[in-house]
């Protein structure tokens, strides 16, 4: 990962752009009223804020040019040392519960 177009500027995407920043990794902020599109040729991955429906021209045009597109979790998962382990507790209800309960 060299060059990211962060695609949002809500919470998720702020700690996303500080590990990018900690790691190095060179990155571009875009959000719906920046105006113009930039160019998605110009970045290997896309980060999609999760408030972003998929059905956005940026992320259509990333799909036709083989750009990939993650999400702040796939970030975070990428920068992770390879010997933690990884316990993942989604769906719509009850993640606060189970977690409070481990």
């Amino acid at each position: 990962m060299k060059n990211v177009l962060v695609y949002g500027a809500g919470v998720s995407a702020q700690g996303a752009m500080k590990l990018l920043e900690k790691k190095g990794v060179s990155y571009t902020l875009f959000c719906d009223d920046m105006g113009e599109i930039p160019n998605v040729e110009a970045f290997d991955v896309v980060l999609k804020s999760p408030g972003i429906p998929n059905n956005k021209l940026l992320l259509k045009m990333a799909l036709l040019k083989g750009i990939e597109i993650i999400d702040e979790i796939e970030l975070a998962y990428r920068f992770m040392p390879k010997n933690v382990n990884v316990v993942a507790i989604t769906g719509t209800n009850g993640k606060t519960t189970t977690t409070l309960n481990m």
